[in-house]
């Protein structure tokens, strides 16, 4: 069977990339997925499906915090 992937009619302004894509399979299974990284897959329910995107329009995500910088770890005083 051959997965039929839906994009996002907000991704049309960008030439078609970097876009939301769902796909829906029998059993009330969804699929998502950002087209450029297609090997990296949400399965779930259309339950679920519908949850994240109730979610997310409601904006209940909060911003992802910054990396902090990377230190070099301490040297010993012993010299080991």
């Amino acid at each position: 069977m051959t997965t039929r992937w839906q994009k996002s009619s907000f991704s049309s302004g960008n030439g078609g990339e970097n876009c939301v894509e769902l796909a829906r399979l029998p059993g009330g299974r969804v699929l998502l997925r950002e087209s450029t990284r297609p090997g990296t897959v949400l399965d779930g329910s259309r339950a679920r499906g519908a949850a994240l995107l109730a979610a997310v329009k409601q904006e209940r995500f909060a911003p992802l915090p910054r990396p902090r910088p990377r230190r070099s770890p301490p040297l010993s005083r012993t010299g080991h």
